[in-house]
């Protein structure tokens, strides 16, 4: 069998065509499932250092919600356990969206420490007479 140049290049294309197909084919983007509710899960002391009722110490409780980004938490403006809001988490922040709970308009953010023992708290809660500013500090 006798291969001539233009044979040799044909079979080296095809070869390289398969080659590169094959290594396109098995590549998978890699999905990062990184679970940034772990490090808010649990019980937490709140210090409420302005608002209203301040001072204030009570507990929250966060627990996780049902889509990945998603926690419930309970107990916030000592409240109590029945008093439950969903928040979102992104990194290091938990995002409470606007919402209403038992006549109780509520929207802020915590922002947790380095250590993950701690965070700040800043919240707006309206009860039907008037906004509450709330500032504070988580500690587990």
């Amino acid at each position: 069998m006798k291969l001539t140049i233009k044979k040799i290049t044909k079979r080296l294309a095809q070869s390289l065509g398969l080659a590169a197909f094959l290594f396109l084919s098995s590549c998978e983007t890699d999905i990062i499932d990184v679970d940034d509710r772990q490090q808010w899960l649990g019980a937490w002391t709140c210090q409420e250092t302005a608002g209203d009722f301040a001072p204030q110490s009570y507990t929250i409780t966060i627990y996780e919600g049902t889509q990945l980004d998603e926690v419930e938490l309970s107990g916030l403006y000592n409240q109590g356990s029945s008093f439950t809001l969903y928040a979102n988490v992104y990194n290091n922040d938990l995002i409470i969206p606007n919402q209403t709970v038992d006549g109780f308009t509520v929207a802020g953010s915590f922002e947790i420490n380095s250590d993950g023992d701690g965070a700040t708290v800043d919240f707006i809660i309206n009860d039907g007479t008037g906004a509450d500013n709330v500032i504070g500090n988580l500690s587990k």
